[in-house]
Order: C-alpha cells, then sequence, then structure tokens
C-alpha cells in the first residue's frame, strides 16, 4: 500500500501489484503453510504458484511499461516462499539482475556477503549493494561497513539510505543502479 502510494498510484492496483499477501508476519512460504517446510529436503515444489506470480508481473509491465521493475525478496536469500519454494527460484524465475540491500548495522558484512556470494553461485551476480539504516541511534560499525563489503566482494555500493520515512538520496541511489545496468534491446528492464 504504501508503494504504491510513493508511486502516486491508486491502491485500487494493490492485487496486480502484490498477487500473494499473507497476513502473518511471516516468511511467504511458512505464511502459505509451514508444514512443506518442516519435513526435510525431499519436499516437492507447487510450480504453479511460481507461474502465477511471474504471470502477474508480466501483465504488470505489459499495462505500465515501466522502465525498470524492482522485485523485493525481503529477509534474505535463504527464504521460504509459497509453493514450498525458496527464494532462489524466484530469483531465478523473476529477476534478471540483482541488488543486494542490506541492514547498514553491526553483522551486515557477513550478511552481505552471504548473500553476494550465494547469488553468484546462482548466476545471478548483483550489480551493487545499498545499506539501509534501520535504526536512528549511531552505530560505529556503519562507519566501515560499505567499505569493507565493496573491498571483500568487488561488488559496488551504491549508497546508503539514512533512517527515516522519506530518504534524500533515493534518487542519487536509483540513478547509480540505472548506470549499472546493461543496456537491453527492450524497454523494461527487470
Amino acid at each position: 500500500e504504501r508503494l504504491l502510494a510513493a508511486a502516486g498510484m491508486p491502491l485500487e492496483l494493490l492485487a496486480s501489484a502484490c498477487p500473494l499477501r499473507f497476513t502473518p508476519p511471516l516468511a511467504p512460504g511458512l505464511a502459505e503453510d509451514p508444514a512443506p517446510f518442516l519435513v526435510g529436503p525431499a519436499r516437492s515444489a507447487d510450480p504453479l504458484v511460481l507461474a502465477h506470480a511471474s504471470a502477474a508481473l508480466d501483465a504488470w509491465e505489459a499495462r505500465h511499461e515501466p522502465t525498470l521493475t524492482l522485485v523485493e525478496g525481503a529477509g534474505g536469500l535463504h527464504v521460504p516462499m509459497p509453493g514450498a519454494t525458496w527464494q532462489p527460484a524466484w530469483i531465478a524465475a523473476l529477476c534478471g539482475h540483482t541488488l543486494v540491500v542490506g541492514r547498514a548495522g553491526l553483522g551486515t558484512i557477513n550478511h552481505t556477503l552471504s548473500t553476494i556470494e550465494g547469488l553468484r553461485q546462482l548466476g545471478r551476480p548483483p550489480l551493487g549493494f545499498v545499506l539501509s539504516q534501520t535504526d536512528p541511534r549511531p552505530d560505529p560499525s556503519t562507519t566501515t561497513n560499505a567499505a569493507v563489503i565493496a573491498a571483500a566482494s568487488g561488488v559496488p555500493h551504491l549508497g546508503t539510505l539514512p533512517h527515516g520515512p522519506e530518504p534524500r538520496s533515493a534518487p542519487a541511489l536509483l540513478d547509480a543502479l540505472l548506470a549499472r545496468l546493461p543496456a537491453k534491446p527492450s524497454s523494461t528492464s527487470r
């Protein structure tokens, strides 16, 4: 709802903008049905859920003709997703390019580097990474985290979003991301 409002789009588009919504504040797959994730690795995934999401995204892009489509994969790389699937299957199906967004504070070096490495193993190396300050209190780790991650991974730090409802740096981050996208023959880039 907030994303539609920020984009100046009517709330009536919510169902098409977010075709899979779950009330509990859990990983999407656990909110849908935790059972498949509790029985070990020998489970069968339902390809129809991912196909539904992919078709909804294709329809959204055909209707709105965006310059850039961002698909949020909140929670990290190893997240249970609907249809007894995991986040990497969704990334492979929906995303041509990836961008890592991590928390700016203590612990982000490990989490961000692990995510970058996992994306490389999937064949989806990130175009860059962004850090987000989720806490307004000072954190001494934020002074070096981005530089350490960039040096260790070779992935560019595109910027840091400051804490607050409307970060002023968002347009500059978008420009930095767009500059990293390879030229594509179609008008929409994912």
